[in-house]
């Protein structure tokens, strides 16, 4: 009797077969090499995460996890549904698709990955998959932003209607969580 597949294989070979029918449609290298990397992403919220996070504690890729769950349906970052939606928004996480972020490019051939790496790997999908804890700052607010410690905030993050404070600094990030912009 033949294994029955499981609905996340279904859904990958589903994206595959879109893949292939688009590639065939619009045919062109760049095309079909964008369209391979989008939609055969084993998980495009572990691969931001592992990108963003490859090099941190354990406790930092929670507190990044947490973070981008705490984007989810705010309207500070457009309501975001999912996830996805949250790490798909447009300059959100710089690493999405540049191929010169070395862990991108690791994250679209896992078999490269050394054994720390796969561990830290799993470590993502496992977050990317399960209930993510919100992470709070100590002021109770949830955290929103962080940047890395080398850099400074961006201006960007102080508007006209939202303000960045910041809330916890890690080993590696400065974590921020969001006020009302005082008019």
């Amino acid at each position: 009797m033949p294994r029955r597949r499981s609905a996340r294989q279904r859904r990958t070979a589903s994206r595959r077969t879109l893949v292939v029918f688009l590639v065939a449609l619009a045919g062109g290298a760049l095309l079909t090499m964008w369209l391979w990397d989008w939609f055969s992403s084993p998980d495009i919220v572990a691969r931001v995460l592992f990108c963003e996070t490859a090099n941190c504690t354990p406790a930092e890729r929670l507190l990044v996890a947490g973070l981008m769950k705490n984007r989810i349906g705010h309207p500070a970052f457009g309501n975001s549904s999912s996830l996805r939606d949250v790490v798909e928004q447009p300059g959100a996480f710089s690493c999405v698709g540049d191929d010169d972020n070395g862990n991108w490019a690791k994250t679209r051939h896992l078999s490269s990955l050394t054994a720390v790496e796969q561990r830290i790997w799993r470590e993502c999908l496992v977050l990317a998959n399960e209930d993510i804890p919100a992470a709070v700052g100590p002021s109770g607010r949830p955290l929103v932003f962080y940047h890395d410690r080398s850099i400074h905030k961006p201006k960007s993050w102080d508007g006209d209607t939202w303000h960045a404070v910041p809330e916890l600094t890690t080993a590696h990030f400065v974590f921020y969580s969001i006020v009302p912009a005082r008019n």
